[in-house]
């Protein structure tokens, strides 16, 4: 039977929000997962919890992932929120990964199996720089060209409860050259960052309806949640919500009011892979669609690629892969496939976004070109995981905060793994195979 043996954070400094990943090794030579638990201004905060967490997982078996988590929420007799559950999420998360090294599956085998052989993809981080009409429709143009069929926007700025007049126009106008420069085939979401009051959220909704948005995003804040329930009655637009949320009985109690019909589960925020999936169980029971959120780094991409292969009621996947920090991709490493057409660790893979939480035969990643004819990886030697890339060669970059990564455990950090620089991916995502354009 394998055994956890002890956890080892990494925290990854950039610009926008610091990454906290996570190493669990077992006493199984080789065998460790990998999870995440990013959370905004909170990394140290959530490495801390791990740590503190660690009586609840060490020396348990890795497979059992239910009684794993309930030692680690249920037992405790207390709630932390957000802060709880990114930790809780990054080791349940590892766990997971292991599991799937060990049977050989990638991780929406073991979640009801692949529905999807290809994710939609919104784009999101793409609209940084001057808040002006122009400086939005010309961004949004160039994601479109980049491939982008759907992207998300925040017009509003730094707006809370209420706008003035002068803010209101100039979000509508943001909102409208954006749509002129998309066209009406795009699809745009609309951010509201949980900011309005009731009032004037539905008085931006109704003004929303002319650019027929797919959504409006978390109108009013998650606490109270007959609010944001009210302005999804009174508004002509769809709304999404549920990206705070920490719980399933939260989404219960969401779907009991039959108004919001787009829900928004964050993986970590809910404890992990599990947990999520049972809420996206609960959506499809009340004809509900979801949009997995996901704005942190790349193993929480990774988590939420497998969890929608297996979600029949996905509607679409956020994506911020190619809007973060460039160098990514250097602390990831891309899995070696075996060619389908008989060759051997063939480098068919010129691009990958984010660790397996999967199989060593099969993981979800995204692809730009390959010299190599084949379209599938077979093979049960090809392994997916990626590791992170040891300290000592961690790049310091201008802004960067906690800049490079540290080690808690007291252990070497993870050995030499590597850096490969590669292109793009596609925009959309395979569920185990490829991408398509």
């Amino acid at each position: 039977m394998v055994r956890i043996t002890r956890a080892t954070t990494y925290l990854v400094g950039n610009p926008w929000k610091n990454w906290l990943l996570l190493r669990l090794d077992t006493d199984q030579p080789g065998l460790y997962g990998l999870g995440e638990g990013t959370l905004n201004a909170f990394g140290r905060t959530v490495e801390a919890a791990i740590h503190e967490l660690a009586p609840r997982y060490e020396g348990m078996d890795p497979f059992q992932v239910e009684t794993i988590v309930q030692r680690m929420t249920r037992d405790l007799y207390s709630d932390g929120g957000q802060i709880h559950g990114n930790a809780v999420a990054a080791v349940e998360e590892a766990c997971w990964d292991i599991i799937g090294k060990e049977t050989g599956r990638p991780v929406y085998d073991l979640i009801g199996g692949r529905y999807h052989e290809s994710l939609p993809v919104y784009a999101n981080g793409w609209y940084t720089g001057e808040r002006t009409p122009d400086a939005f429709a010309a961004r949004a143009a160039e994601v479109v060209g980049m491939g982008y069929r759907a992207l998300k926007l925040d017009p509003c700025g730094a707006a809370w409860r209420v706008m003035p007049p002068a803010e209101r126009a100039l979000s509508l106008e943001i909102v409208r050259r954006v749509r002129e420069a998309v066209g009406p085939e795009v699809q745009i979401m609309i951010e509201g960052h949980s900011r309005f009051s009731v009032a004037e959220a539905v008085w931006v909704g109704e003004r929303l309806a002319e650019v027929e948005p797919a959504w409006f995003e978390e109108p009013t804040a998650h606490q109270k949640i007959s609010s944001t329930a009210e302005v999804a009655r009174r508004v002509p637009v769809p709304v999404a919500t549920g990206e705070s949320f920490t719980s399933p009985q939260q989404f219960a109690e969401l779907l009991a009011h039959d108004t919001v019909h787009i829900l928004q589960p964050d993986p970590g925020n809910m404890g992990g892979i599990w947990r999520t999936r049972q809420v996206c169980a609960m959506a499809d029971a009340h004809y509900a669609v979801v949009a997995p959120h996901q704005a942190q780094g790349p193993i929480c991409t990774a988590v939420c690629v497998q969890l929608g292969a297996a979600i029949p009621n996905l509607m679409v996947q956020e994506l911020f892969d190619e809007f973060n920090v460039d160098w990514e991709r250097e602390i990831v490493l891309p899995p070696r496939w075996r060619c389908a057409t008989g060759g051997s660790s063939c480098q068919t893979i010129q691009d990958s976004a984010s660790t397996s939480t999967g199989a060593r035969s099969r993981s979800t990643h995204t692809r730009r070109r390959t010299s190599c004819p084949c379209s599938r990886p077979v093979g049960s030697d090809a392994s997916a995981t990626r590791e992170v890339v040891d300290d000592r060669r961690a790049r310091r970059r201008p802004g960067d905060r906690d800049t490079l990564r540290r080690e808690r455990s007291g252990r070497p950090s993870v050995a030499d793994a590597g850096r490969r620089r590669a292109a793009r991916g596609r925009r959309r995502w395979s569920a185990g195979a490829r991408t398509r354009r």
